[in-house]
């Protein structure tokens, strides 16, 4: 979960795993927000002592994940008419791989990324067709959307 640093902190928000922090800036900082616009993420790897940032659009607050071996941060960002799945290497911030969910429901699983095509609403059971996007090792930006994943199983942030 991404949560306010502390109640008297709304204007920073951090999630955070065994051995990696995230953070984010609230604008809005004398309120709760759902998504954090032109905010900037900073990646803090505990374990590797390393600390990188990624310029982005509109996050998405309860869309962020984070690979059970922490090496890969999956976040939801949107801008327009456009919304993605961005992967990134926890130690460096570099993009492995994006995949465009834009009008497509979606789930993060143990197993891979599930997406719907042809869908009533943004619950997969609604959709005509369901492809799973099995989790690979390799994470390679600009490869299909059938290996841009991270290792085996990815959580929402906080919930190990």
């Amino acid at each position: 979960m991404i949560d306010p640093l502390s109640a008297a902190r709304a204007d920073v928000y951090v999630g955070r795993g065994k051995h990696v922090e995230v953070f984010f800036t609230n604008e809005a900082a004398t309120q709760a927000v759902e998504t954090f616009p032109e905010s900037t993420l900073e990646i803090r790897h505990i374990e590797a002592g390393t600390v990188c940032e990624i310029d982005g659009g509109i996050w998405v607050r309860d869309a962020v994940y984070l690979s059970l071996n922490e090496e890969v941060l999956i976040a939801k960002q949107f801008s327009g008419s456009s919304e993605s799945l961005s992967f990134y290497d926890t130690r460096t911030c570099a993009l492995k791989g994006q995949v465009d969910i834009s009008d497509r429901a979606w789930s993060i699983e143990s197993e891979g990324l599930l997406a719907g095509e042809q869908c009533a609403n943004s619950q997969l059971r609604t959709c005509k067709r369901t492809v799973v996007h099995r989790w690979d090792r390799d994470c390679q930006a600009g490869s299909s959307e059938e290996s841009i994943a991270p290792p085996p199983g990815a959580v929402p942030m906080g919930r190990r």
